[in-house]
């Protein structure tokens, strides 16, 4: 196969890109524009004028924007609402030199972390600091949410005595093994892994949140025998002082044990 369009297709501040980076135009490249002429051409003319980025990598991911990672960029990018220029930047100058990812890893990496969160409804950060971790829970609660669960018995397994409603922090417990899964995904931690735990009675998952927004995680606990033996919050934190005040308040009440890792 030959290229099809003469080099005046492209727009002279592209031609000037090509010729700046030593790009040789391939069907890759005349593919891309051919797709997404606009997208691909401000695109380019944005990569070419940002400082932020050095020219070596401006031309490796212009390259593998338009080959091997096309879709992924493009879904990225008309999908997901992604600033070319600013992917770019967070691939070269974070993910590359801090989490040692390649530029065509990141892009796919990226697109499967926000595809996963968008198909389950959950909002994620959309430049996050671990990519690497955090793609492994989400693919571990995006696999929870996908498994069907004996939500009948999950809900004879509900402990409606744990719940609790204070002036600023109030208790709830899940309804459906759906609630335990957002939870880990909006906190970013693996929560969702423990449903089957929580099926088979070797565990509980309950939650702390502040009484305004019931519906907004905050805090998730686990209830083992008695004791809550773990507290965790966003990113696996461990909870503010005034929240440990409040769980060793509430622990009391509910003569629970209290065996969490606490902020003291």
């Amino acid at each position: 196969m030959v290229l099809t369009k003469p080099l005046e297709f492209y727009s002279k501040n592209v031609i000037n890109f090509f010729k700046k980076m030593s790009i040789i135009v391939t069907l890759d490249i005349e593919g891309a524009f051919i797709e997404n002429y606009r997208l691909m051409n401000d695109f380019t003319q944005a990569l070419s004028a940002s400082t932020e980025i050095d020219e070596a990598n401006k031309k490796l991911f212009f390259e593998i924007v338009c080959g091997r990672r096309r879709e992924d960029f493009q879904r990225l990018v008309k999908e997901y609402k992604y600033e070319p220029v600013a992917l770019c930047s967070y691939a070269c100058n974070y993910l590359h030199p801090f989490e040692n990812l390649q530029l065509d890893e990141s892009l796919n990496l990226l697109k499967d972390y926000y595809s996963m969160a968008n198909l389950i409804g959950r909002d994620v950060k959309k430049y996050p600091k671990y990519l690497k971790s955090m793609h492994d829970i989400i693919t571990s609660n995006f696999n929870a949410y996908k498994q069907k669960y004996d939500e009948k018995l999950f809900s004879q397994l509900r402990k409606s005595e744990l719940e609790f409603m204070g002036n600023k922090y109030c208790i709830i417990v899940p309804k459906c093994s759906k609630d335990v899964v957002g939870e880990g995904t909006t906190l970013n931690h693996c929560v969702g892994s423990y449903i089957s735990k929580i099926l088979e009675g070797k565990t509980y998952i309950f939650f702390l949140r502040h009484s305004k927004t019931p519906d907004k995680s905050l805090v998730t606990l686990e209830y083992i025998n008695g004791s809550i033996t773990q507290a965790k919050g966003s990113y696996n934190r461990v909870p503010t002082k005034e929240e440990a005040k409040f769980l060793k308040e509430y622990a009391s009440k509910k003569k629970l044990k209290l065996e969490a890792k606490l902020n003291e």
